[in-house]
């Protein structure tokens, strides 16, 4: 067959009568079913697919990218700024980070302005957003769309009411919350007034609903006198929430009737002040917190109120003074040496922070919002107001004039005859002879 003469033609190119042409079998590899070794890169060789810190975790929440990788990159930048001017750590940094990064592929952000409401729909999906609010605020980038929370509060407190009921209640939050420029005109009142009266007032609202009532209209007088209490300080409060419902929705023309017209409730009863226990304020004076030391030092010697506390700023205390608005505070040394331990103690555990108040705590110092009320008694063990309350009694029951009380601790002159008015009062004896020693003096 491969003979010329019977027309074969080898290959041009390959001969396989040619010893270098022709293909044995391939022997079977022993190792062929075994896996292969990895192989190690060489240097500087990079990965295919390498991770990435910030945009790998914020893929998983399946949301993809931002659709703008400018934009996405201005926020990244802004949140490093942020972070490095408020001394945040790197576990703060990172998870604003990623947040803002979902924030933007979620609500498909290309650019300014951001609404807060997309920002607390993150919250569903269990990120922190008061971080990024912050970025976002301090860059005026935030627009704030969110409903005030004392409306969202109010909304709460109709919940289960009669539908009637509930309208007529949130016509007379409008009034309050908003004034009214028809006649009867009426000035906003503040948030703590309406809270106030809400609260004085849901308990028999809701026993009202309770009892089948619709509507505030069915309401009448010997209603009202059935649920009001005999006398004090409850019937004071409880008249005066319902009065202010009734009052508005009749001016309003919602009511036929005013129920509570000619009706006394009286007034609010002025309870006499009483002290706390020597060895609390002590223990809390002589706290190896730093922090409760310093509060006792500024409410329990210095008698700031717990508002002026947490508004205090850094600047506000130096040359051995605390400066106010209304008045100046002259430092004793003990109390000096209570509030320079604190600042040391914020300088350690703090040291890139630059919130200006004097107080915060661990949440506060990444922003420079101000510490809270609710704090200052967690890290007193005891009412901050009480506290004040019993610095102004010692102040009293020691023979300082009034005069001395309102400079001191910037009270008005009837708020000092009502603390000077305890000093011969029978339920304080113990304190006024207190063998601990005189609470005026600062505890060494």
């Amino acid at each position: 067959m491969t003979n010329p003469r019977n027309g074969y033609r080898p290959h041009p190119r390959r001969d396989y009568r040619r010893p270098r042409d022709q293909r044995h079998p391939v022997e079977e590899d022993p190792t062929a079913g075994e896996p292969a070794a990895p192989t190690a890169p060489g240097p500087g060789q990079l990965d295919l697919f390498a991770y990435h810190p910030i945009e790998d975790p914020a893929r998983r929440y399946g949301f993809g990218d931002p659709p703008s990788s400018r934009f996405a990159a201005l926020l990244d930048q802004l949140t490093l700024e942020h972070a490095a001017r408020y001394g945040w750590t790197t576990r703060q940094t990172k998870e604003t980070r990623i947040t803002l990064r979902v924030l933007q592929a979620r609500s498909r952000l290309y650019g300014p302005p951001v609404r807060a409401t997309d920002v607390q729909q993150l919250i569903e999906d269990g990120l922190r957003v008061r971080l990024p609010m912050a970025v976002l605020t301090e860059a005026d980038l935030l627009f704030d769309d969110r409903p005030p929370r004392l409306v969202t509060w109010f909304t709460r407190q109709l919940h289960g009411l009669p539908e009637a009921m509930a309208s007529e209640l949130q016509t007379w939050f409008e009034v309050l919350h908003h004034g009214s420029t028809v006649p009867p005109r009426s000035h906003p009142r503040s948030e703590g007034t309406i809270r106030t009266r809400t609260l004085w007032a849901m308990p028999t609202l809701r026993a009202w609903a309770a009892d089948g009532h619709h509507s505030l209209r069915e309401i009448t007088r010997s209603d009202i006198l059935a649920v009001l209490p005999g006398e004090g300080t409850p019937r004071a409060t409880l008249g005066a929430a319902l009065r202010s419902i009734f009052t508005t929705l009749k001016g309003h023309r919602l009511l036929f009737v005013n129920p509570t017209a000619r009706i006394r409730v009286g007034t609010l009863e002025r309870r006499t002040p009483m002290p706390i226990a020597t060895a609390a304020i002590r223990a809390a004076f002589d706290s190896d917190d730093p922090a409760t030391a310093a509060i006792t030092t500024l409410i329990g010697i210095h008698g700031l109120r717990p508002r002026e506390a947490c508004a205090l700023h850094l600047f506000e205390v130096r040359d051995n003074r605390i400066t106010l608005p209304d008045r100046s505070i002259l430092l004793a040394p003990a109390t000096k040496a209570r509030l320079d331990r604190y600042l040391a103690y914020r300088r350690e555990r703090w040291p890139g922070c630059i919130n200006p108040h004097f107080l915060i705590h661990a949440r506060s110092a990444a922003t420079p919002e101000q510490v809270r009320v609710p704090w200052l008694t967690d890290k007193l063990g005891m009412s901050a107001d009480a506290l004040r309350q019993d610095r102004i009694l010692a102040e009293a029951n020691a023979g300082s004039d009034l005069r001395r009380i309102c400079d001191f601790f910037g009270v008005t002159i009837e708020t000092a005859e009502h603390y000077a008015r305890t000093v011969s009062h029978p339920d304080l004896d113990a304190f006024t002879t207190d063998p601990a020693g005189s609470r005026t003096d600062t505890p060494q």
